[in-house]
């Protein structure tokens, strides 16, 4: 499901502290994405499944990172740009095929260059 977090930087991102009320858990046991009509926030056993645009919220509001997709007329393909508003750098990633993998590319390199 590509509009979620990817199951290994959900994990991820529960290890930088989100903590957010998520309809959407991933089993542990299976991998697999849960959906519910009550928030998921406390649970054990399950890793938050956040909607991309909750993810990206999250990292905005929480780590003063800005991530975001832009699409290109010339390339007819997505990238995605990183700024950090503690101190101005920015970052500019390769070409993606959608908006989403263009995100998790973003949401990724946050945390693989400690961004957060």
């Amino acid at each position: 499901m590509e509009d979620f977090l990817p199951y290994e930087l959900a994990v991820k991102l529960k290890e930088k502290g989100f903590n957010e009320d998520c309809y959407t858990v991933y089993n542990t046991a299976t991998m697999r994405i849960e959906r519910s009509l009550t928030t998921w926030k406390g649970y054990k056993g399950v890793i938050l499944a956040p909607p991309i645009s909750q993810v990206l919220k999250w990292i905005r509001e929480e780590k003063d990172v800005m991530v975001f997709p832009v699409y290109s007329t010339n390339t007819s393909r997505w990238y995605c740009s990183i700024v950090n508003a503690d101190s101005l750098d920015t970052y500019k990633l390769t070409l993606s095929d959608s908006y989403e993998l263009a995100a998790i590319a973003g949401i990724e390199y946050c945390f693989l260059d400690n961004l957060i």
